[in-house]
Parts: structure tokens; C-alpha cells; sequence
């Protein structure tokens, strides 16, 4: 994620910009996957769980 990214996209929700809601969560979902990914890199071999699974079950 790029340093203050979030923070101006919530800047922007400060000043009324409903459509940056839109980029935040697309940052933010950016992220955590990249986290995930990093997380189950360090998993045993033949681990099954990909790592948009268990969110992709409360989109």
C-alpha cells in the first residue's frame, strides 16, 4: 500500500467525497490480501486454504 494512501482517501471522506469509500476498501482488500498471501507462504507444504478464502465468504 502506498505510505498515506488511506490517509487521504479518508481526508476525502472527511470533505464529503462519498466515492473514495470505494478506492479505501479497494486499498484496504489490496493489503490484507498481500498479508494473507505473505502468511500462508509460511504455511506447510500442501496447505490447502487460499488466501481470499475466508473473506471472500462474507462479500
Amino acid at each position: 500500500m502506498l505510505p498515506g494512501a488511506v490517509t487521504r482517501e479518508l481526508q476525502a471522506l472527511g470533505r464529503g467525497d462519498d466515492s473514495a469509500w470505494t478506492q479505501l476498501i479497494q486499498l484496504v482488500y489490496a493489503d490484507l490480501r498481500r498479508l494473507a498471501a505473505r502468511h500462508l507462504r509460511q504455511e506447510a507444504a500442501g496447505h490447502t486454504l487460499q488466501p481470499t478464502a475466508p473473506g471472500s465468504s462474507h462479500l
